[in-house]
């Protein structure tokens, strides 16, 4: 009977533990259960809520897909993609990199190479306040600053302008050897021969457009003066059957103008005998018989621009076009440019180092009413006087704006002259 009881006892014990067994397991599957409903609920509310705040498949795409014309730039991969037409993902998105769209710079670069972007590249890069620093072979670097689209990066070069052309800013040619400095087509565009392409270091010109129509390359008689092509008593003339002309000529039907020094001309640094154009000099005066050749020989020793480019003493078409130009602009007014450019020149005073005046400037260029009277190609009457413009720092204000013509027979000491320069064709 003893032993029956402890049977019993024992009996009990084991339906009491799997009892306990049993709940402890459905409440564990409860709870995962409950869990894993629990889930899936809130995957299905947040996927409503997503499908719900999207109108159309077309929303969903364009989550995924970037349909904006304003594509960011984060890295050098992107940047060199840049119109490549191909589809490139930016961060969580995908954009369509066309050569038309416009690119948003997001971080600063550097860049080893020659050519940056796609030449047929016709969209618009902005600079969005970073830079790109570009070294070439020789490790010079260019720094190139936030500037609009990043004039002196992108270039869009017609394949016949290749052979002489690095680049093409605002619809203006940027010969080999030179790069972009500042400024605008009608504001007047300034490039240097210093590879980093900053202000104040290199020789500097300023581009003149010439359209043909509103525009021409032509001399104007200002003042009622009478003009010639030859020889003639009382009359300025020039000889445009020469071959220099009629290469000038040319090259500014071809590339739609030409460039003017910026600053008076002074002597070189190195070389007293190779002239500069360079700001904060003294303007080389008191020059006559070999003012010629000191222009056309300013790379003399720098032959590999001879392949792009070449320099010579301003013509008398170069300067009334570049006169013409400031006032169409509305730089100055006829008014200031023709009859008292006292507002713009330096008079009545001593001569003046190079673009040293803030006010002696229009369109990027100085000094051209006054300081020096400046030395052109144009001769007058028939003992071939040299024809001087603009006036110099000895003159009175009203009698000698930037416009008037002059005739001199000697070189004298406030006689300077100006350099011009052709892109080759």
């Amino acid at each position: 009977m003893k032993n029956l009881k402890k049977e019993n006892g024992a009996i009990t014990i084991i339906v009491l533990v799997s009892v306990l067994f049993m709940v402890s397991f459905l409440i564990s599957s409860y709870i995962l259960v409950s869990n894993k409903l629990k889930s899936q609920k809130d995957i299905l509310e947040e996927t409503e809520r997503v499908y719900d705040s999207t109108e159309t498949m077309e929303d969903i795409y364009n989550s995924y897909i970037g349909n904006s014309e304003i594509i960011p730039i984060y890295t050098m991969e992107q940047l060199l993609k840049i119109g490549s037409n191909e589809t490139i993902q930016v961060k969580e998105k995908f954009y369509n990199f066309t050569n038309t769209a416009t690119y948003l710079l997001m971080n600063d670069f550097e860049y080893t190479g020659e050519l940056l972007i796609s030449k047929k590249f016709e969209g618009k890069l902005d600079g969005n306040g970073h830079t790109i620093t570009i070294s070439n072979d020789s490790g010079e670097k260019c720094i190139a600053s936030d500037n609009n689209n990043f004039h002196g990066i992108i270039a869009n070069i017609p394949d016949e302008y290749e052979s002489k052309i690095s680049n093409i800013v605002d619809e203006v040619p940027i010969p080999k050897g030179f790069k972009y400095v500042k400024g605008t087509k009608n504001t007047g565009i300034v490039i240097t021969d210093d590879f980093s392409g900053e202000e104040d270091r290199g020789n500097e010109f300023v581009w003149v457009p010439v359209n043909g129509t509103t525009l021409t390359f032509s001399k104007k008689a200002f003042h009622g003066e009478r003009m010639a092509t030859k020889k003639s008593l009382g009359a300025y003339w020039l000889d445009e059957n020469t071959d220099d002309y009629k290469t000038l000529k040319s090259s500014v039907e071809k590339y739609n103008g030409f460039y003017i020094g910026r600053f008076e001309a002074s002597r070189g640094i190195e070389d007293r005998e190779i002239a500069q154009i360079k700001r904060d000099y003294d303007p080389w005066v008191d020059i006559k018989d070999s003012v010629y050749s000191k222009a056309s020989g300013m790379y003399d020793t720098k032959p590999e621009y001879k392949d792009y480019i070449k320099t010579h003493l301003v013509y008398p078409q170069e300067w009334d076009t570049t006169l013409n130009w400031i006032i169409q602009t509305g730089a100055k007014t006829e008014a200031e440019v023709t009859q008292d450019s006292s507002s713009w020149g330096i008079y009545n005073t001593t001569i003046q180092k190079t673009g040293s005046s803030d006010i002696a400037v229009a369109n990027n260029i100085y000094d051209l009413a006054g300081n020096v009277a400046e030395i052109t190609q144009e001769l007058n009457g028939i003992d071939s006087k040299l024809s001087i413009r603009g006036g110099s720092y000895r003159n009175e204000r009203k009698n000698y704006p930037a416009s008037v013509r002059e005739y001199i027979g000697s070189s004298q000491a406030y006689l300077g002259f100006r350099i011009c320069m052709m892109i080759n064709l």
